[in-house]
């Protein structure tokens, strides 16, 4: 599997976790609210998220008027803000997990066959010079970008000492 395809994987499994948080409103209750003329007005509510369903309910439907609960204004608002700062949290847990396995695969791909392959091109095409310093054996290859990791273009490849590869990993790219 490349990285897009893994990334591809983690984005849909993302989806689907956001997805599994929605509410189903499987849990209606009847509920009140006051009216301006201080009349109990009957409609349905999800207990779980707070959404208000169909039309009012005529009070001459409801048995028990007394022994129910009001309308909680606050609970979708609630609801919403949980289910923003799962979302938050989800989200951050997947950039965490995706950095950790990135480096695992890219430790990986940087074993296989098709990346030796390519290292052997790059320091070929610069005939093993460095084409940072131009002074040293290039015996490294550097990722210009890792747009296309794992596919990537022999032009987003140089061949480094290790001094320049190290350099260019501490300085900051627009520098």
């Amino acid at each position: 599997m490349n990285i897009n395809q893994y990334q591809d994987a983690r984005l849909e499994n993302l989806q689907n976790q956001i997805a599994s948080l929605e509410c189903d409103h499987q849990k209606q209750k009847v509920r009140y609210k006051l009216a301006s003329n201080n009349t109990k007005m009957f409609k349905l509510q999800c207990v779980r998220c707070g959404e208000l369903f169909g039309e009012w309910i005529p009070h001459h439907k409801i048995n028990n008027q007394n022994s129910i609960a009001q309308i909680d204004e606050n609970l979708r608002d609630s609801f919403n803000q949980t289910i923003y700062e799962l979302k938050k949290a989800l989200q951050e847990r997947t950039i965490s997990l995706d950095k950790i396995n990135f480096h695992d695969w890219y430790k990986d791909y940087l074993k296989s066959p098709e990346w030796r392959e390519k290292r052997l091109l790059v320091l070929d095409r610069c005939n093993n010079v460095c084409e940072g310093c131009r002074q040293k054996v290039a015996i490294e290859v550097h990722h210009l970008t890792y747009k296309n990791v794992g596919k990537e273009f022999l032009f987003e490849l140089i061949g480094v000492c290790l001094n320049c590869h190290e350099r260019v990993h501490k300085e900051p790219l627009d520098a």
